[in-house]
């Protein structure tokens, strides 16, 4: 499709919307068909071969499976952003496993400083709606930003009550100036369960702007419980949460320091909230903290002992080995020497001295003196 991208500055931003935009089955065929026939892609064996897969990768299709809000592609588009720095073509498998690493500590510490941001800074609201006020202190910054959105969007619709029979009512909600394009709502009036025929909560687990626009037409000040997931709040990772999170990398404790740091931070941030809250809680949180410093000073100062002396020890054990090698290498010089050879006399047939001097010929010679010739 690169011709058609250069000729027609418009068509991604408007295939775009009309594969992420369409929140029905028959919006998103409407919307294909008109692409379709407006940038002449009838007869484009690509574009004919994806839309007979559309029911594998097309968000509307599957609106009512849970993807929190992120569909399949989009969801491959993350992961090779987070890799996409990291490694390339010619990285061995085990460069990968260490960058894969890496790349994980960074989206720890990403995820440190945006539970950070959210136990820090206080959300904005920008109404004076209950429900707005529970869901910024209950939501993460993120998804309150998300829900906010909804919220606000939803004071450009208006409800139309199609049907109520005492136990549950069906809404036709519409935008202003938009009556084509209307979503259903169906309400169960006992357990305050609703429905959308955007199915945007299935998708995404947050309220769509069509069900809290009849939250607020049926004065409902407070999000029903089975609405806010704790996936999607700051307590996602108190108690078993957390628990339940961090099992799978203790083992990794060991290795990463990043990983050691981020779970220290996370439990000391939930302490300083809750400790916090009364003049009781505080001072036991700052006697604990100062036992624990206090506990970390003196392994600190003993692993520094230790290492202190197992440098000490390992000096010694070096030293003992050369002087062991000195004594070898020198009883191997002494056994090496040659064994001087033994002498042995050809006139008397003695050994220890040879014929240069040897006693019997000096005794001759000493007599052959004394006689005259």
């Amino acid at each position: 499709l690169s011709h058609v991208y250069e000729m027609h500055l418009n068509f991604e931003n408007e295939f775009y919307k009309c594969l992420h935009m369409t929140e029905t089955i028959v919006e998103f065929e409407e919307c294909w068909q008109f692409l379709v026939d407006r940038y002449g892609l009838r007869e484009n064996h690509w574009i004919q071969s994806i839309y007979e897969m559309r029911h594998q990768w097309v968000p509307a299709y599957f609106r009512n499976s849970f993807f929190a809000e992120m569909a399949g592609s989009q969801w491959n588009e993350s992961v090779q952003a987070i890799f996409h720095e990291c490694i390339n073509s010619d990285t061995t498998f085990l460069e990968f496993i260490k960058q894969q690493g890496r790349a994980m500590e960074g989206q720890y510490r990403k995820e440190m400083h945006a539970d950070f941001e959210t136990s820090q800074s206080p959300q904005i609201l920008k109404t004076s709606w209950p429900l707005e006020k529970q869901a910024a202190e209950l939501y993460t910054r993120t998804i309150f930003g998300r829900f906010q959105e909804e919220l606000l969007d939803s004071f450009g619709y208006m409800t139309d009550e199609l049907e109520n029979d005492g136990i549950s009512v069906i809404y036709r909600v519409v935008k202003f100036g938009e009556e084509k394009r209307a979503c259903t709502v169906k309400m169960d009036i006992s357990t305050m369960r609703v429905s959308c025929s955007c199915q945007m909560f299935e998708f995404s687990g947050i309220l769509c702007r069509h069900v809290l626009i009849v939250f607020v037409q049926r004065s409902i000040i407070i999000l029903p419980p089975q609405y806010i997931l704790k996936r999607f709040t700051r307590s996602a990772r108190s108690g078993a949460a957390a628990d339940e999170c961090h099992t799978d990398s203790r083992g990794d404790f060991q290795e990463s320091t990043s990983l050691r740091y981020n779970n220290l931070f996370r439990r000391v941030v939930k302490c300083a909230e809750d400790g916090g809250a009364s003049a009781d809680t505080h001072q036991m949180v700052l006697q604990a903290l100062e036992k624990a410093c206090s506990e970390i000073a003196r392994i600190k100062e003993n692993a520094a002992i230790e290492r202190s002396r197992s440098a000490r020890q390992e000096n010694n054990s070096e030293i003992e080995v050369d002087n062991l090698m000195n004594q070898l290498t020198s009883h191997d010089t002494r056994q090496a020497k040659p064994q001087r050879k033994l002498r042995h006399c050809n006139i008397c047939k003695a050994n220890n001295h040879d014929k240069r001097n040897c006693p019997a010929l000096r005794a001759t010679s000493a007599i052959g003196c004394l006689i005259p010739p």
